[in-house]
């Protein structure tokens, strides 16, 4: 038996600690925890949770299973939860996506307090899901209620899951980039400072951020224990507490993202491939993957998953990664209403870049490494399969391009029509990838690249998706300046620096 490694963030519940052993996640509860997590068993909602899928599968494991060296002393029960294909965070998830979490928070937070049970926090990182369905994951979460306290996560629900909501669908701005910097969510003076005058008569706005940020200045040096008991003496109630959270359910159902357009979302039928392009793309993704048996299988640039459907067939899971926000959001509602959760979509800020992932020259002879991105690019970099099947951890990076050729250019009696960039371009500007090779006959292999050379994002002259203007000429005369410099002055230079 393996050694049991602990879960890096499972650090914050005394009580309540994740762990994993030979390919299993396990939990290890404290008395305190124990307790807690028996209460929760015997609630008349918690089977029917797991049944729906809204949260996590879980199972009791006898501790006689656990080696003493792995269980320790402070463990009084161990549960085993069900894996989660690929775990996503706020930071990734569309609108709709981070909606549906919540609306999922919510629903279980209620049907908790029906049983005499609260939430010890009210994080989106306790959220995760498998394809089209938001489950949650921190069956430790789970408390016992205290008479007279109030929820205990309504801040950090929020800053995660609240704020974000309101601030795309009010102020159409992605909340995703803060996520990624503040993991903490939007502090609720933060988000005040957007919304002013009229914006404060927003759904949610005045109640839930500009009440809220008053009240948390005024009691900001007050300790949790008085004010706790401030609200004991006036009469707070685990009733009030369930209006309170059907309250905030029905703000958030009804949240909307009005946003119609972008970049990318119409790719589909403003791209210059024709039906029969198309259907050899397709045709190509079947081939490249039928009979191979992936397990979990990443569609680079997915835009709104046509492919990702075609790669499904012949793989257990899918991970749709693309950088428009808007075309990921479509595919989630599509699939959620389809009972999909074999696709999961992913919002990478990565994809935004210009190339969209979609000339980036991945290794293709890496073990594990079954996949291949959807869409063709017009660079002579692009190569079929070349997406992955291996764990998030071990993503790779695009090749790494240099402005180094890696042959010599051609002498002045050879090639008059050779510039750094082009196809032509013996070395090329794109540095080699130490794993890559291009398989023979790819669509990706340059004839005059050397054997065994592996290309990266190719910038040659013309225009179009993955290519860019050709790069300046650079001789000993010129420098960095206003564009008015005369070519005296830069002769003159040059005079001065070779004295």
């Amino acid at each position: 038996m393996s050694d049991l490694e602990l879960e890096p963030a499972s650090f914050r519940d005394p009580a309540s600690t994740v762990a994993y052993l030979d390919g299993r996640v396990l939990r290890g509860l404290t008395k305190e925890g124990a307790e807690d997590f028996g209460a929760l068993a015997s609630a008349p909602f918690f089977e029917p949770a797991m049944t729906e899928g809204r949260l996590v599968r879980t199972t009791e494991v006898p501790l006689e299973d656990l080696p003493q060296s792995v269980r320790g002393d402070a463990w009084v029960l161990a549960l085993e939860h069900e894996r989660i294909p690929f775990v996503t965070y706020p930071y990734e998830w569309t609108f709709s996506m981070l909606k549906d979490a919540a609306l999922v928070h919510l629903d279980l937070l209620l049907a908790a307090l029906g049983a005499d049970l609260t939430m010890k926090d009210g994080y989106a990182y306790n959220l995760a899901f498998v394809g089209a369905r938001p489950v949650f994951i921190d069956v430790g979460s789970f408390e016992r209620v205290r008479p007279g306290e109030p929820w205990a996560g309504y801040r950090q629900f929020c800053q995660t899951m609240l704020y974000p909501l309101l601030l795309q669908a009010h102020k159409d701005i992605r909340f995703q980039p803060w996520l990624r910097g503040q993991v903490q969510g939007i502090q609720p003076q933060e988000l005040a400072r957007l919304f002013s005058g009229t914006d404060r008569l927003r759904s949610g706005v005045l109640k839930h951020v500009t009440l809220h940020g008053a009240m948390d200045q005024r009691y900001s040096g007050s300790r949790a224990q008085d004010t706790q008991k401030e609200l004991k003496a006036a009469g707070f109630s685990t009733e009030l507490q369930k209006a309170t959270v059907a309250a905030i359910r029905k703000l958030v159902s009804k949240l909307d993202w009005s946003r119609s357009a972008s970049e990318w979302k119409d790719y589909q039928h403003t791209s210059t491939y024709t039906d029969a392009e198309r259907q050899l793309k397709a045709a190509f993704v079947e081939r490249a993957l039928e009979g191979r048996g992936t397990r979990l299988l990443f569609d680079l640039g997915g835009n709104d998953g046509t492919y990702s459907r075609v790669a499904a067939r012949h793989a257990d899971y899918v991970v749709c990664a693309d950088g428009d926000d808007l075309c990921l959001d479509g595919l989630y509602r599509a699939l959620k209403q389809e009972g999909n959760a074999q696709i999961l979509g992913w919002w990478s800020s990565s994809s935004t870049r210009p190339t969209r992932w979609r000339t980036a020259c991945w290794p293709t002879n890496r073990p594990g490494c079954t996949a291949t991105t959807a869409e063709r690019s017009s660079s002579a970099c692009w190569r079929p399969a070349s997406t992955w099947s291996s764990a998030r951890s071990s993503l790779p990076a695009p090749g790494r391009c240099t402005t180094r050729p890696r042959a010599a250019p051609p002498s002045p009696g050879g090639d008059s029509t050779w510039k750094p960039g082009t196809r032509s371009d013996p070395g090329g500007t794109c540095g080699p990838s130490p794993t890559a090779r291009s398989p023979p006959g790819s669509a990706g292999t340059s004839s005059s690249a050397p054997t065994g050379s592996s290309s990266g994002r190719c910038r040659r002259s013309g225009s179009g998706p993955g290519t860019s203007p050709p790069r300046r000429p650079r001789s000993a005369s010129w420098r960095p300046g206003p564009r008015t410099r005369t070519s005296a002055t830069r002769s003159s230079t040059t005079s001065a620096r070779r004295r």
